[in-house]
């Protein structure tokens, strides 16, 4: 089991990234701390609130409907190691 900490709005593309990287037998928690700079009850009434929800909303998507790491222990799922000198 693996719980998160993150900030917000992000808590959803979070956990879908994590159940992504380890797989479906690894339970992944998300805690979703509030952010102090609006109110999460109501988002919509502050610039900030609406700008948060709506880039991670459009992130959320994205990772949906483009994100693709590629095939396990292929080099683009290891994105953090060097490419392979040939």
């Amino acid at each position: 089991r693996i719980d998160v900490v993150t900030l917000g709005p992000h808590g959803r593309r979070t956990r879908r990234l994590y159940r992504q990287a380890f797989g479906e037998g690894v339970s992944i928690g998300v805690i979703s701390v509030p952010s102090a700079e609006y109110d999460p009850a109501r988002w919509w009434r502050s610039s900030e609130g609406t700008r948060r929800v709506l880039v991670e909303s459009i992130g959320l998507a994205w990772t949906v409907c483009c994100f693709d790491p590629g095939p396990r222990g292929s080099h683009e799922e290891r994105w953090a190691e060097p490419a392979p000198v040939r």
